[in-house]
């Protein structure tokens, strides 16, 4: 997937609503108000379809119990499966799935396996502009931004004084999803029109973010599910 900075995505995002990036210095509140509906249609962008661009193949192992966590230490942390496979080449063309049940650790892999291919879609990523602060105490899953690079990082260990950039075990880059550039600037500006009160444009912005998934479907589908 082509990736970008947030703030490639945030600069040309702000023009389409007719401001100008100066009006929302980092961490302000109208600024981050903009965040939670990109963050909101981000979201809505990946649990709208099994992508190819969004989805990840890795090898997991089973605990004891038979049973691949949703959330293991060290490893991307599974939102929807559709599958596990006995082998990464049947992950890849989506052949030959392996029974498991859905359990609320995991899911439960019926047949008894020393590893298997987990095809499934990430947690969405998120994003903000309130900058990471190197007297701050940082929670699991906390997102801060970084003005020298224009990145945003999600906290992987509860920790203060880890810079974001080169703290790889403490961080994690949060890499905004080109393919759906469109569509989020689209349903981010209805959001905005719609705080504004201005329904016409909200409306029109609204259609534009619909038409802008129904063709990336299209294009998934042309894709044929291959990764």
């Amino acid at each position: 997937m082509r990736e970008l900075t947030f703030q490639t995505f945030f600069e040309g995002f702000v023009p389409s609503i007719g401001k100008s990036v100066e009006e929302f210095p980092c961490g302000s509140v109208d600024g981050e108000r903009h965040c939670a509906a990109i963050n909101a249609a981000v979201r809505r962008a990946y649990e709208y379809d099994f992508f190819p661009e969004t989805l990840v193949i890795e090898e997991r192992t089973p605990d004891s119990d038979n049973v691949v966590a949703q959330a293991e230490s060290g490893e991307t942390e599974i939102d929807t499966v559709q599958g596990f496979f006995a082998s990464e080449a049947n992950a890849r063309a989506f052949s030959c799935p392996l029974p498991a049940e859905r359990i609320p650790s995991g899911w439960l892999l019926q047949d008894a396996a020393d590893s298997v291919w987990v095809r499934f879609r990430p947690v969405a990523p998120k994003f903000t502009r309130v900058k990471w602060d190197v007297t701050k105490t940082y929670a699991v899953n906390d997102v801060r931004y970084l003005d020298t690079n224009g990145k945003c990082y999600k906290a992987l260990l509860a920790g203060a004084g880890n810079y974001p950039e080169t703290a790889t075990t403490y961080w994690a880059e949060q890499p905004f999803p080109g393919f759906f550039e469109p569509f989020v600037q689209y349903a981010a500006a209805a959001a905005n029109w719609k705080f504004e009160h201005q329904w016409s444009e909200a409306g029109s912005a609204g259609s534009d973010a619909k038409d802008e998934l129904s063709r990336l479907r299209v294009v998934a589908k042309q894709q044929g599910g291959q990764l």
